[in-house]
């Protein structure tokens, strides 16, 4: 379940930050590491980003402090049809990338009934979601790290075939 590029609705996220509550998040697994899972949870009940960046997926604006990847709502982004109800941003920042224990999160959410697969991203969009995050200075080292070989493969893959 908490593998790559899955695509998770977990009852009381626990945010693992002093003062902020636990509360019912979509998360998406960005990558594996031996016993590790990298992943993001998704703000969905909020938008604080300005309707002119909307026209783009991966909004950049370091003059603004703004990076997030943004997927507009009924847009088809899992293998089976899934989309969000609303405007989904991922804000790219290191509060919201998160290493945890594969085992830890099995223990608190799968093995509680707390955590629902509902779908994995279409490789596009995991390849275009990964593409932004790789591009964000918020992007922790150790994270930034693990994602060379695959932006490598990425980049490879959308260079021009001669």
């Amino acid at each position: 379940m908490f593998a790559p590029p899955n695509i998770l609705l977990i009852q009381n996220f626990d945010f693992e930050r002093h003062g902020v509550a636990p509360k019912t998040k979509f998360l998406i697994v960005l990558l594996q590491t031996n016993t590790d899972a990298i992943i993001a949870p998704l703000t969905t009940s909020q938008d604080y980003v300005p309707d002119h960046y909307k026209t783009k997926r991966c909004i950049k604006d370091d003059a603004g402090c703004i990076h997030c990847y943004y997927i507009p709502k009924q847009v088809v982004i899992g293998q089976n049809g899934f989309s969000f109800a609303k405007d989904t941003y991922v804000h790219i920042n290191p509060l919201n990338l998160k290493k945890r224990s594969i085992a830890n999160l099995r223990q608190k959410y799968e093995l509680t009934a707390a955590a629902a697969l509902k779908d994995a991203l279409t490789d596009s969009e995991y390849s275009d979601f990964l593409y932004c995050l790789y591009k964000s200075q918020h992007v922790p080292r150790g994270v930034r790290k693990t994602m060379e070989p695959i932006i490598e493969r990425i980049e490879k893959n959308r260079q021009p075939q001669n």
